[in-house]
């Protein structure tokens, strides 16, 4: 999931949000989403429509949501269900398939 709402308050502001679901539960996912909540983060996301973006570029997203645990069922997900956002200076940056993939290419 991804968004980027203009927020229209006293200030205006582009509002960038990006959710992920983290199956399973590690020491490794904890440990991620654990940096989602004390950190600001930026993102190199691909939208199901195919545009590449890059969002939470100046102040950088946060955790506002991270939950986990298991299901009701053993076919119910278990996991993270994280959702990140931030107030940003301009909308997403749109870049090239080429510039993604070296982006994404440096992930840590």
């Amino acid at each position: 999931m991804y968004s980027d709402n203009t927020v229209f308050n006293v200030n205006r502001y582009p509002k960038h949000i990006v959710g992920m679901q983290l199956a399973g539960r590690t020491d490794d996912l904890n440990e991620v989403a654990k940096t989602f909540d004390l950190t600001r983060n930026s993102f190199a996301v691909k939208t199901f429509t195919g545009e590449n973006l890059v969002i939470g570029m100046s102040n950088g997203l946060v955790a506002e949501k991270d939950d986990s645990g298991a299901g009701a069922t053993t076919e119910g997900f278990n996991g993270f269900d994280i959702v990140l956002s931030g107030g940003e200076t301009t909308k997403a940056i749109i870049i090239s398939d080429a510039d993604f993939a070296a982006l994404a290419g440096r992930v840590v």
